[in-house]
């Protein structure tokens, strides 16, 4: 991937993250418990299966975490 399609990519997901309303089902749907501290942890900018917008898209023992440039499904801290 060059550099200009890596910037781009960098740029729609940024974008989709920001302008993503937050609803009150989304509110609702969060789990109890933290996210682990991820400060100092740089990311790759690229969209997997662990990427997502709010707690019920991930399994039961996980809550969606900032991470890097975006947000993936993180373990519960307690």
């Amino acid at each position: 991937m060059n550099m200009k399609a890596f910037g781009l990519l960098t740029s729609v997901l940024l974008a989709v993250l920001i302008l993503s309303p937050t609803s009150d089902a989304r509110r609702l749907s969060e789990r109890p418990g933290s996210c682990p501290d991820t400060r100092g942890i740089f990311g790759a900018c690229v969209v997997t299966d662990r990427n997502c917008f709010s707690d019920s898209e991930c399994p039961r023992h996980q809550k969606c975490c900032s991470y890097g440039c975006g947000r993936e499904c993180l373990n519960i801290v307690t």
